[in-house]
C-alpha cells in the first residue's frame, strides 16, 4: 500500500485544497510546521506611493519572491526604498522603484521621493594641494610628473579609505576622481585576469 502526503496550505486566503476523497486509506493528511508565513508592511513618504502591491501589511510564504512598484507624483522622482527589508539585504535593489523582497521575515520597507531635478551637492573635495585630513586612510600625497597635478598616493595594491562622517540625509552619492597611472599599471588583481599590462 502506498501513502500520499498531501499538505494543505492556509495563510489569510486558502491557497490549495486537494481533492481527497472520504475514507482514501491511502491518503495521509499531516502538517509538517514548517511553512512559515511571513508579513511585509509597506508605506511610502510624500511625494510618491507604492502601487504594487500596495500601502498595508501583506502575508507573504518563506522564500517568496514579493514584487513592490513605487510610483512618483508629477514633478517627483523615486530615489531609494528602506526599511528591516533594506537592512537585511533581502530587497533585490533597493534604488530601483520596481523591485522584489526575498521573504524570510517579518519586514517593513518605506519608498522615499524627492521633487524632480532637484540638485547634487558636492559635500566633500579635496585636490591634495595641502593637508590630507584624518578621513582618508593613507596621506602621502604625489606630483605628476608633467602637469605637476597633485594627488593621493602612489599605490601599489593598497587598499584605500574615504570615511566621512556628518553627512547630510541623501539616498545617493556620486563620487568622481582623477586616476593617474605613472610608469605602469599593474592590473586589477585576480577578480580582472590580472589588469591590461
Amino acid at each position: 500500500m502506498t501513502a500520499h502526503r498531501v499538505t494543505v496550505l492556509l495563510s489569510a486566503t486558502i491557497l490549495a485544497i486537494p481533492l481527497i476523497k472520504a475514507n482514501d486509506a491511502q491518503v495521509v493528511i499531516s502538517d509538517d510546521g514548517c511553512t512559515s508565513c511571513w508579513t511585509l508592511t509597506v508605506s511610502s513618504t510624500e511625494r510618491g506611493s507604492v502601487v504594487m502591491p500596495g500601502e498595508d501589511a501583506f502575508v507573504y510564504l518563506t522564500g517568496e519572491l514579493a514584487p513592490v512598484e513605487a510610483v512618483a507624483e508629477e514633478g517627483s522622482q523615486f530615489t531609494h526604498w528602506t526599511g528591516t527589508a533594506v537592512d537585511a539585504n533581502a530587497v533585490l535593489d533597493p534604488c530601483a522603484p520596481h523591485t522584489s523582497v526575498m521573504m524570510d521575515a517579518n519586514y517593513t520597507l518605506v519608498a522615499h521621493f524627492k521633487p524632480q531635478g532637484e540638485p547634487w551637492s558636492t559635500v566633500y573635495f579635496n585636490g591634495f594641494e595641502g593637508h590630507v585630513g584624518a578621513e582618508w586612510s593613507h596621506d602621502a600625497v604625489d606630483a605628476t610628473p608633467v602637469g605637476e597635478r597633485r594627488f593621493l598616493g602612489r599605490f601599489g595594491n593598497d587598499a584605500v579609505t574615504l570615511t566621512l562622517t556628518g553627512l547630510p540625509a541623501h539616498s545617493r552619492v556620486r563620487l568622481s576622481f582623477d586616476l593617474f597611472a605613472i610608469r605602469s599599471w599593474d592590473g586589477n588583481g585576480e577578480v580582472w585576469g590580472g589588469g591590461p599590462d
